[in-house]
């Protein structure tokens, strides 16, 4: 899905396997070994995909960037929804325990709608 959006993606997906991570990348998507400095990743990107962990999301928040919740355990449904009530995050509906089955022309959709909105996107400080 992010290969079809044509967006810049970074993603860091630890425990993926070399070989699947060979077979997607490409020039719109770089997958990276480490983690990363989100106070950095969050001044540059436009939108994070995240499981909704604290830290992460406090970076991107502090930043004022939308982020599109895929979210594992409690806390992070918790944060996640509660981000989102605020109108500040997408979190897409759950089948069973954390599973999600989500079209791409939805996930597409989604992204693109999230980083036009002035609302979301202008720069807090």
């Amino acid at each position: 899905m992010l290969n079809e959006s044509k967006m810049p993606t970074l993603a860091y997906i630890p425990g993926l396997d070399r070989k699947i991570t060979e077979k997607l990348a490409s020039l719109a998507l770089r997958f990276v070994e480490r983690p990363l400095n989100m106070e950095r990743v969050a001044a540059e990107c436009d939108l994070g995909i995240l499981n909704g962990t604290h830290t992460t999301t406090a970076n991107l928040l502090m930043a004022g960037k939308p982020t599109l919740h895929f979210p594992l355990y409690l806390e992070q449904h918790l944060t996640a929804h509660r981000i989102e009530k605020l109108g500040r995050a997408c979190v897409p509906p759950a089948r069973g325990r954390s599973t999600w089955r989500v079209s791409s022309t939805f996930f597409c959709a989604a992204i693109r709608a999230m980083i036009k909105r002035d609302d979301i996107t202008s720069k807090h400080g």
